[in-house]
């Protein structure tokens, strides 16, 4: 019987919504929300390392409504990857996700990441000048398998997996403006790798021998002069106690350097001979140039505050010179002492004293007034004024670029293309004189 009044109540209810004008009633239907997601955790750039070089990896975290359906993938090229890991060349990278609902309806986020690779940056400059040679390339790895050219305005970007190593050995090879390279250098340095390539030879700016081109054999610049003990070279280096290699390369900052007789720090009770020091000082730089000029010694003498080379006579110490105060590749106080004011007569020693006070050392390596194993000359030798000049040039350029990398690096392509062994070499501060 239940079934029949069902029927019947219905029925009733239609009839009495006829009569009233109205529509049946119909069921309300549910609307499906639009779904959400969002990528989040994902870094902004990423670097290569050693296991995924070319690439790098990144991951990242995606959230969704529930029950959507979930995709994500990269541009550029639009290439599916799974939600949460990626890998990506050097470049610039979108990342999208999408989840779409039953119902079809979907949404999209998406985020961007960008992979820096890893690579040797600078700019190269060939010794006294501000421009660089044709045709050099710049090398990373073990037989230079990674390279690249300079840019027109001499810099260089070289995207190699050296690059993700701690310290990488960097070449360049010779070309008929300039000598070859070799350094192995730290990590942080990296990102302004500046170099100077030195020339194979000098023409020489000023001075008696003014005009000439010498050619520069760097071997020879640091060939121990070989008397008496004497391991002291024209080109400092010196060996700490792991064997390796630091080479002073420096100059004064300006020329002409000035030059003070300071009494005060001298014991010898005669009075100095000012004439006659002018006289010697006027010879040094008929050979170089203008090297040294006389001035007052309280700009000079000054510990703390003077600049230049000092000139002394003192008991306490045999006739000597040399560069004496360091700051970076800076000389900044040179220091003469020649015992006896009178000593400044002897005209070769006063003159191979001076030339120590540019930071140079002895050699055999060729006719000088630096010589110390054989006769030396009684005046700068052709030789003797090259390399001095040779070594202010390029510290010049290396002012301008702010580098280290020069000498050092030179020898050791010199080195080890002559067949002998590469050194290991102190790239951090040229050593003091």
């Amino acid at each position: 019987m239940r079934p029949t009044f069902a029927r019947l109540a219905t029925a009733l209810a239609v009839m009495a919504a006829a009569c009233s004008g109205g529509e049946p009633t119909k069921p309300v239907e549910t609307q499906s929300p639009a779904p959400t997601v969002r990528i989040t955790n994902l870094a902004s750039t990423l670097t290569q390392t050693p296991a995924t070089y070319p690439s790098a990896t990144g991951t990242f975290s995606v959230s969704a409504s529930a029950g959507t359906t979930l995709q994500c993938y990269m541009d550029p090229a639009r290439t599916l990857i799974p939600c949460g890991s990626f890998s990506a060349l050097p470049g610039d990278h979108r990342i999208y996700a999408v989840a779409t609902g039953s119902n079809g309806k979907s949404a999209t986020d998406s985020a961007t990441v960008v992979v820096v690779p890893a690579a040797f940056k600078g700019k190269v400059y060939l010794m006294g000048t501000t421009t660089c040679p044709s045709g050099v390339k710049i090398k990373a790895g073990p037989g230079g398998e990674d390279f690249t050219s300079l840019a027109s305005d001499c810099t260089y970007s070289l995207e190699s997996r050296y690059a993700l190593s701690d310290t990488a050995r960097i070449t360049a090879d010779p070309t008929t403006a300039s000598k070859g390279f070799l350094g192995r250098v730290p990590s942080r340095l990296y990102g302004a790798l500046n170099i100077v390539l030195l020339t194979p030879d000098i023409v020489i700016p000023e001075g008696i021998y003014k005009g000439q081109k010498v050619p520069i054999d760097l071997e020879k610049a640091f060939a121990p002069s070989g008397s008496n003990g004497d391991n002291m070279s024209f080109f400092s280096n010196s060996l700490d106690g792991n064997g390796v290699w630091g080479y002073m390369v420096g100059s004064y900052p300006t020329y002409p350097v000035p030059v003070a007789i300071c009494r005060s720090k001298s014991d010898d009770p005669a009075a100095p001979d000012s004439t006659l020091v002018s006289k010697v000082i006027d010879r040094f730089n008929q050979y170089y140039g203008s090297f040294y000029v006389m001035a007052d010694a309280k700009n000079v003498c000054d510990d703390v505050t003077g600049y230049g080379v000092r000139l002394l006579a003192s008991s306490s110490y045999p006739v000597s010179a040399n560069a004496g105060k360091y700051s970076a590749r800076d000389f900044l106080h040179g220091k003469f002492n020649v015992g006896k004011w009178k000593d400044f007569s002897n005209e070769p020693v006063a003159l191979h004293e001076l030339t120590h006070a540019q930071g140079l050392g002895h050699t055999d390596a060729w006719a000088s007034i630096m010589s110390v194993a054989r006769p030396g000359t009684a005046v700068p030798s052709l030789e003797d004024v090259a390399y001095t000049h040779y070594m202010i040039t390029l510290v010049k350029t290396e002012r301008v670029l702010n580098t280290r990398l020069s000498l050092p690096q030179a020898h050791q392509w010199d080195r080890v293309s002559k067949g002998q062994s590469e050194q290991p070499v102190n790239v951090n501060d040229p050593v003091a004189p």
